[in-house]
């Protein structure tokens, strides 16, 4: 391929791949030794991802212009039959850029010889990058097990020792830290007990933040008493660099592209602020408006490196092609280019037009390999959010009104479904945000497509018997109505619990209040 952003996507997506087959074959021999630091395999796949990862360097480095000789990648030969290669969540989600570690990694000043760890499954690759950066050996990875708020880690005896020699300087390599923190502080107290000072280990994770509310006092201290280093897109003058590369697709900007995450996308949609829905935060994608200077305006958003995010655009062509989501224009290493709908305010969909969107996903987009929670787990969970939310009492008669029949599961069919049915996602009949909820980082996955009828009924206010009326006859089956009568509380449960979540990370003030009417709104539906 010729030099350009186009090349360097690819490449890193190249450089992530081999990074999850790293991961894969690492969990494998960690399942059949039950510790971490004896697979010769997964140090020769990570020699190869390192020297990918130098690629990556000098490809950003030199604003795409450098075609570095790529390494031939040989089977180690000594590979298992059969591995699980796990989501690197904030290549797919978080706008998590590997170039930034080995810029963060190039910060640091060193107390002694570089040994870098990396925690599975993101730090696989993300270890090979810093490495790369450091000149170091071929780093350590390991899976850190037990609850998830409190974890450990299971080393062999090499691999301690390891740990444990005089004269290294560790780096801790991991997105992060999440709800708890746990899994670099596992990693932080195996090398304290082998003996490294305090001030010979860093970490190194994707935001500045500290752990969130599930912290223990043990992950805190780890916090306060070990150093860090993070570099962020934001810290590499993202914006302009953003502008390079949307320049050749969409002709020059009228001015840099904006940041509207984290809910600033509500100033360009809504003439009050009062009328500003809730929103989670910590779980929107990045995205950025860009305005051209012949007046045409770009919703830029993040999509996902590499095959994710190449997976994303080919779905968001379908949909746009069908004429059920915005027109595409292109994808910009992980970022998504497409129409900016201008709307004031939320106007709602027909019930003709969300039947026809719900149809078109359901002809349209490629089944999915596995289906996602099962019934099992989806009652659990709703169970689950609404002890925490209600009560013991509320919980209970939900049990006995709303409790599966065992053969209820074997009537699932699972779609990509859209996941999220918002009032505020509805743009002049169009559908935004409709790329990866079925993929995301929680429990859902892919589901019955009953799943977005109750979303739609939840959402949006739509009779049932209206939308279902419209919608069976474009579907090859007719919406299963226990299914539904099911899916429908289970819906109002999962989103009860995002918004508790999201609730435990605002503070007091306009945007807790309003994601408090949320959650008593959701509340309300699913105590009737």
């Amino acid at each position: 391929m010729p030099a350009g952003v186009a090349r360097h996507g690819r490449l890193v997506g190249a450089f992530i791949l081999l990074g999850q087959i790293a991961q894969g074959v690492a969990d494998a021999a960690f399942e059949a030794n039950g510790a971490d630091g004896g697979s010769s395999a997964e140090t020769y796949l990570l020699r190869d991802t390192m020297a990918l990862a130098r690629a990556v360097i000098a490809s950003w480095g030199s604003g795409f212009s450098t075609l570095t000789r790529l390494p031939a990648i040989d089977s180690p030969g000594d590979l298992p039959a059969r591995v699980t290669l796990r989501q690197p969540e904030g290549y797919a989600f978080y706008a998590l850029y590997p170039e930034t570690y080995a810029e963060a990694a190039r910060r640091i000043v060193l107390r002694g010889r570089p040994q870098v760890v990396g925690i599975r499954s993101i730090g696989s690759s993300l270890a090979a990058m810093v490495a790369t950066a450091l000149d170091a050996p071929v780093p350590l990875t390991v899976r850190p097990i037990g609850h998830p708020f409190d974890r450990r880690i299971a080393l062999d005896e090499a691999a301690r020792a390891r740990l444990g020699e005089p004269g290294l300087h560790h780096f801790v390599v991991d997105e992060g830290p999440g709800l708890s923190g746990s899994s670099f502080a596992a990693v932080v107290a195996a090398l304290r007990a082998e003996g490294v000072p305090a001030d010979h280990i860093t970490m190194l994770p994707s935001h500045g933040g500290e752990p969130g509310p599930r912290a223990g006092e043990a992950t805190r201290r780890c916090w306060a008493e070990v150093g860090r280093s993070v570099v962020t897109i934001d810290n590499l003058g993202f914006v302009n660099r953003l502008a390079q590369w949307a320049e050749p697709l969409l002709g020059p900007l009228k001015e840099p592209p904006i940041d509207i995450s984290g809910g600033r996308w509500r100033h360009y949609r809504y003439a009050d602020a009062r009328d500003w829905p809730a929103v989670e935060p910590g779980l929107e994608r990045r995205k950025f408006l860009a305005m051209t200077v012949d007046g045409g305006r770009w919703l830029l958003k993040f999509a996902g490196l590499g095959e994710e995010g190449t997976r994303k655009l080919h779905r968001a062509r379908l949909l746009a092609a069908a004429g059920m989501a915005p027109e595409v224009k292109g994808l910009l290493h992980g970022f998504l280019v497409q129409r900016w709908i201008d709307q004031t305010g939320d106007t709602a969909p027909s019930a003709e037009r969300v039947a026809a969107y719900l149809a078109s996903r359901a002809r349209l987009l490629p089944r999915p390999k596995k289906a996602g929670a099962s019934i099992e787990s989806l009652f659990d969970m709703a169970v689950f959010n609404l002890r925490k939310g209600f009560g013991s009492a509320a919980a209970d008669a939900f049990v006995s009104r709303h409790a599966p029949s065992p053969a209820l599961a074997q009537r699932v069919e699972a779609i990509a479904i859209d996941g999220r049915m918002d009032a505020c996602e509805w743009l002049a009949g169009r559908k935004a945000d409709a790329l990866d909820h079925d993929a995301g980082p929680d429990l859902i996955g892919p589901q019955d497509i009953a799943w977005d009828v109750a979303g739609a009924i939840v959402e949006l206010d739509i009779d049932a018997d209206h939308l279902l009326a419209r919608l069976d006859p474009l579907l090859r089956r007719p919406v299963d109505r226990d299914l539904l009568r099911f899916l429908q509380p289970a819906y109002i449960a999962f989103r009860l619990g995002l918004a508790g979540l999201a609730g435990e990370a605002l503070a007091d003030g306009e945007e807790r209040r309003r994601n408090d009417a949320r959650i008593h709104r959701y509340g309300r539906k699913l105590l009737l």
